[in-house]
């Protein structure tokens, strides 16, 4: 039998995987789930140990997760408890962690009392906390100078680093007055952690910093400092397991936001210069800034694999494409920023000052109207055009002079979820994929470029009609019968070297077709779903679920040498119900599986205007083989056209929910 210490040990371990989980789940039921669990285990802990080390530790993680369930009633019960015991601590590596872990929730508890790094001071007294759930300022630095005061004592360089940035970011928050002693401390906690290696300190230190210099209206100093931050995170690579697990990290609350920060102070800078006349000046910051928000769709790639497995690879956008424009909408929570690069010309930026809940329920309107077939276009086309004049109206000028015929974007937040062939022209008429040819992609920096003209169409072809009675992983799916049709098409133009169907659609058939034979086209048609989750995120194959981890390796199982896959369709796929963060799923597969480009579809769409979707898609694209003339892209729109123009599937719900993502070419 286990004796109490152990089991005591094993709950830790079980609250703290619950509480990792929690964080990664965006269904909320699963999330609030794991949440209840790891408070459980963690009373668990605390009833069981006669360790005074396993009890506090049980304690303070049990602390940062009422911290984010802004539970601060019992958060205020549990640190003035521990407060004590914190401040009695004799030195150890252990301990001075656990102080500094709880001086982080004793900060962030009071940065929650007026919104975390706002201007406004915490602190009106610093005499006393008016309000007794908050600690005093003179409590937290007294603990972070006995922490500081340890961890030099133990010669442990990184608690040293750790515990002055605190004390730097404690002053932050206590207002305007305290900048001054706040830069002193990060500035001192930079200069240990300069001595060696420690991307994961410095870019929060850096960052740190910057806020500082804006808070001091120091701009060109502050955009300095979080380009600082963000080459340190560059060079971390969303290596999340290097971040020391002592100290709470998020990637939503601790990566993200440099960006953004970045981004924003980029963007605000730029415009300052072309207002007062210098507009080429601005360049270089606009530049950053598209930089730095493709950077970002990286890292949120590497934090959904919870690996570094996502390359960089820089491309000038007109040696991609001299008939192509990249549109980059970023979202503040107060405005909309378009951000136009073309080819041959500097980045131009158009805001769009907007009140903050208006674009979430204008996409939130328009979502609902398309995944209801049943839904009356004429009832939501305010919302489609509303759309078109945030992103594409104040670029018409520009797109028009450049004459480009493909419009790519690098969508933000919650507009992924929607289709931009949607976007509805109110002068014209007409929607914007009957101007243009639409592609998506997490950025230029992920992109392999390679013309579909000069690949031989030559396809795998999969597909699952059937459903297996009382097969789990099949559970919850409904036939699809028109793949036969759909595969056949592809049989009928020649294109189909090897099909899979029903029963011989398992894992090991498709892993062998692939080692065996190169296949520039692979087209499953099969149930498909997207989440913000990697484990959640599958295709259905006979067998299995085939998770997109599991997808990547199968088909990336190449000899050394061949070319990638061209092009993976995934013909019946949908986004996961619930989870506003679902399409970051298919930018995962489209990037896990390493073809050059991927077409999906956001939401389930009746498979007998999918199989006439994919029957004019492929003819298309044996017509650009043959001409070279036309793109993914162009053979994508000519199929949604098909269906436009054919009153049974005109409805949006069956023609805007096909996206390129990846190499539009």
């Amino acid at each position: 039998m286990n004796s109490p210490a152990e089991v005591a040990a094993t709950h830790l371990s079980i609250g703290n995987t619950a509480q990792t989980l929690s964080e990664t789940e965006r269904v909320r039921r699963k999330r609030e789930s794991n949440q209840e669990k790891a408070l459980t285990a963690y009373d668990e802990v605390i009833r069981l140990t006669s360790s005074s080390t396993l009890r506090q530790q049980a304690q303070l993680n049990q602390l940062t997760l009422l911290l984010k369930l802004q539970d601060f009633d019992r958060a205020a019960q549990l640190w003035r408890s521990l407060f004590p015991q914190m401040s009695s601590l004799t030195p150890s590596h252990t301990g001075v962690y656990q102080q500094l872990n709880f001086a982080q929730s004793l900060i962030k508890l009071m940065g929650e009392s007026v919104g975390a790094h706002s201007s406004a001071p915490v602190l009106e007294s610093r005499k006393s906390a008016e309000n007794p759930q908050l600690p005093t300022f003179e409590q937290i630095e007294q603990l972070l100078i006995q922490a500081t005061a340890q961890a030099t004592t133990l010669g442990d360089k990184r608690a040293q680093a750790y515990a002055l940035g605190y004390r730097g970011e404690l002053h932050e928050l206590a207002g305007k007055q305290n900048l001054s002693p706040a830069e002193q401390y990060t500035r001192q906690a930079l200069s240990i952690a300069s001595n060696f290696e420690t991307p994961d300190i410095s870019y929060q230190l850096f960052w740190q910093l910057g806020r500082i210099h804006r808070a001091n209206g120091n701009i060109p100093e502050a955009i300095a400092a979080y380009t600082k931050a963000y080459d340190a995170l560059q060079s971390l690579r969303s290596d999340l397991v290097a971040i020391n697990p002592e100290v709470q990290f998020s990637f939503r609350e601790s990566v993200e936001p440099v960006y953004r920060q970045l981004v924003e102070l980029d963007l605000e800078y730029a415009s300052s210069l072309e207002k007062t006349g210098k507009p080429k000046d601005g360049t270089k910051y606009l530049t950053q800034a598209r930089n730095a928000i493709e950077s970002l769709q990286l890292a949120e790639l590497n934090n959904f694999f919870r690996e570094a497995c996502v390359e960089a690879n820089p491309q000038q956008i007109d040696r991609i494409d001299p008939k192509a424009a990249v549109i980059y909408p970023i979202i503040f929570p107060d405005r909309l920023e378009v951000l136009l690069s073309l080819p041959n010309r500097d980045p131009s930026l158009h805001t769009q000052k907007i009140p903050p809940t208006q674009l979430a329920s204008t996409i939130e309107s328009v979502q609902r109207s398309l995944i209801e077939p049943q839904s009356v276009v004429q009832e939501f086309l305010p919302q489609y055009q509303q759309l078109y004049d945030w992103l594409i109206q104040p670029l018409e000028t520009e797109l028009a002079k450049s004459q480009v015929k493909t419009l790519v974007f690098v969508l933000d937040g919650d507009l992924r979820n929607i289709p931009m062939a949607i976007l509805r022209d109110r002068r014209s008429n007409k929607y914007l994929i009957e101007k243009y040819a639409l592609g998506l992609t997490p950025g230029l920096q992920l992109l392999d470029p390679k013309p579909i003209a000069d690949v031989e169409p030559k396809a795998l072809a999969a597909g699952i009609s059937k459903i297996r009675p009382n097969f789990a992983p099949h559970q919850g799916f409904e036939p699809l019968n028109n793949v036969q049709v759909e595969l056949a098409q592809i049989q009928k133009l020649g294109l189909a070297a090897q099909e899979f169907l029903n029963e011989q659609f398992t894992s090991n058939q498709i892993k062998q077709a692939i080692s065996d034979f190169r296949f520039p086209i692979v087209h499953l048609a099969t149930h498909a779903q997207f989440s913000s989750v990697a484990d959640d995120t599958f295709i259905l194959a006979w067998d299995n679920r085939i998770n997109v981890k599991q997808l990547g390796n199968l088909l990336q199982d190449n000899p050394i040498g061949r070319e990638p896959i061209e092009l993976l369709v995934l013909s019946a796929c949908e986004t996961a119900s619930g989870d506003k963060r679902a399409t970051l799923g298919l930018a995962g597969v489209a990037v896990r599986a390493g073809a050059r480009s991927t077409l999906a579809t956001l939401w389930a769409v009746q498979d007998e205007s999918t199989a006439k979707f994919m029957g004019e898609f492929y003819r298309q694209i044996e017509q650009t083989r043959k001409t070279k003339v036309g793109s993914r892209a162009e053979a994508m729109r000519q199929a949604q056209l098909s269906l436009l123009q054919d009153k049974r599937y005109s409805h949006p719900h069956f023609w805007s929910p096909f996206v390129l993502v990846g190499n539009w070419q």
